[in-house]
């Protein structure tokens, strides 16, 4: 008789295992708070797009993107969680886990994106004249076309 042998597949978990679903309910539960900060932003029309009105009232595409990062890094993390990433055998449970970092990685970006595109609008006000400076030293560093072509 042949005894089939079982995996057992909630073996003891090693530290990387642990620190991984660590860093899954992490990311879970803040793109969870995410989620419920962007209900409880103010919101405005732009284009048609409703979208917060804060950061991402210029470029509503930003907005869009980031929501969909969002979602994503929370489809994945709970997916991860869900297979259980204890079992050697879940290959898709590891596919979820790195594609729910990449998109919360990604949300993050777009998000710093947005606030760098802001804090250069709010710089770039002819109100602040030391701006206009910069943009002349610039200017005399690397010269434009025109004057490239002058000196020819």
């Amino acid at each position: 008789m042949e005894s089939k042998t079982r995996v057992n597949c909630y073996r003891k978990t090693t530290s990387s295992q642990e620190s991984q679903t660590l860093s899954l309910f992490f990311i879970l539960y803040s793109s969870l708070a995410i989620a419920l900060l962007i209900l409880l932003v103010p919101h405005q029309y732009v284009d048609g797009n409703f979208v917060p009105g804060s950061i991402f009232a210029a470029h509503p595409f930003l907005f869009h993107a980031f929501l969909f990062s969002v979602l994503l890094s929370f489809a994945g993390a709970s997916s991860s969680l869900l297979i259980g990433i204890n079992c050697p055998r879940t290959a898709i449970g590891r596919c979820y886990c790195r594609i729910s970092m990449v998109s919360m990685a990604s949300a993050l970006l777009i998000l710093a994106l947005a606030l760098f595109l802001e804090i250069l609008k709010l710089l770039g006000s002819p109100d602040l004249e030391w701006w206009q400076r910069l943009f002349q030293v610039f200017g005399r560093i690397s010269p434009s076309e025109e004057e490239e072509n002058t000196e020819l």
